[in-house]
């Protein structure tokens, strides 16, 4: 499950990556900072579930609640509102 969360998370920050290079986005280099970031703590959590040392559910439900709520209030806002893409 963590593995195809994680699979399916870095194909869409690819597509989303793309579609900012294609519109000139500025800030494209944190923005994939913060995917890089993001799928490196899909990766710990990872190790951590094989080693059993967190509870998969209440971790991961944190971890993207807390993620996308800033990130899609901040980072893909901006980004949106500079490629004119309705939300």
């Amino acid at each position: 499950m963590v593995d195809q969360l994680i699979a399916d998370a870095r194909e869409h920050f690819e597509q989303e990556e793309e579609l900012m290079a294609r519109g000139g986005y500025p800030d494209l280099g944190e923005h994939r900072t913060h995917h890089e970031i993001f799928l490196r703590r899909l990766q710990v959590l990872r190790g951590e579930l094989e080693r059993k040392e967190t509870e998969l559910v209440s971790v991961i439900t944190d971890l993207l609640a807390k993620w996308f709520q800033e990130h899609e209030t901040t980072a893909d806002r901006a980004m949106m509102s500079f490629l004119n893409i309705a939300p």
